[in-house]
């Protein structure tokens, strides 16, 4: 009887040991895969950070002519430079690209500062020969560096 209850003691002992193991087997997997999935949510949270960063230190022109009159030799208008990003765009220069318009006088804009939210506003006419759209180029600087696009201004 003895011995019945040394080979129980044995088994017991075997068993209570690959249950030791399973449980040491899952908690280090599981704890390596919460660390792969931690390292894997602050590169997400960094990333976001870096954007929004990049979204707060971004300038954003947008162009329109607005305030449009009709006169006799053609049209009378304003062109109007807003920055709708979050930093201030320096040396704005907007220029008209070549053979992209006739008959009429663009306004001269060079080295204009415009703060975030803000606008500028400049004489702007053409005839009534005049192509309906006006191809421009604008160049701004901001604190990541220089910055161009091309923009294209129907002429109503």
């Amino acid at each position: 009887m003895k011995n019945l209850f040394c080979r129980l003691d044995f088994w017991a002992f075997v068993v209570s040991m690959l249950a030791l193991l399973g449980n040491l087997y899952t908690y280090f997997a599981h704890n390596r895969r919460l660390r792969k999935q931690e390292a894997e949510i602050n590169e997400l949270t960094l990333r976001k950070m870096k954007r929004e960063e990049d979204y707060l230190n971004k300038a954003q022109l947008q162009i329109s002519i607005v305030k449009v009159t009709k006169c006799s030799s053609g049209s009378i208008g304003t062109l109007k430079v807003q920055n709708i990003g979050q930093a201030t765009a320096y040396n704005v220069s907007i220029n008209e690209k070549r053979g992209s318009y006739y008959g009429g006088s663009f306004p001269n804009i060079f080295g204009e500062d415009i703060p975030p939210t803000c606008y500028i506003e400049k004489r702007i006419s053409w005839a009534w020969d005049s192509p309906n759209e006006l191809i421009i180029q604008i160049t701004w600087q901001q604190n990541d560096g220089n910055h161009q696009q091309d923009k294209i201004l129907k002429l109503d």
